[in-house]
């Protein structure tokens, strides 16, 4: 289903192994134009796996680049 409204998750996990739902919300992500996942991982040392994304803690400053240009946000 397509949203109008424009969505940011902002989604933070130790390593991409531990993330629940991380496969769905990126598939979400790629069927619809108004959501944006920005998955990081604060634990990429201890993970078997890549991760080509965000990582490290979510911060002000996080938040402020993903959701700066938003006219009016819900948080």
């Amino acid at each position: 289903m397509q949203s109008s409204q424009r969505l940011i998750l902002i989604y933070s996990n130790r390593r991409p192994e531990e993330a629940a739902f991380l496969a769905e919300l990126q598939q979400l992500e790629e069927q619809n134009s108004n959501f944006r996942l920005v998955a990081t991982m604060t634990a990429m040392h201890l993970s078997s796996r890549t991760w080509p994304n965000q990582t490290g803690v979510i911060s002000g400053c996080l938040v402020k680049d993903m959701v700066g240009d938003l006219p009016k946000p819900i948080f």
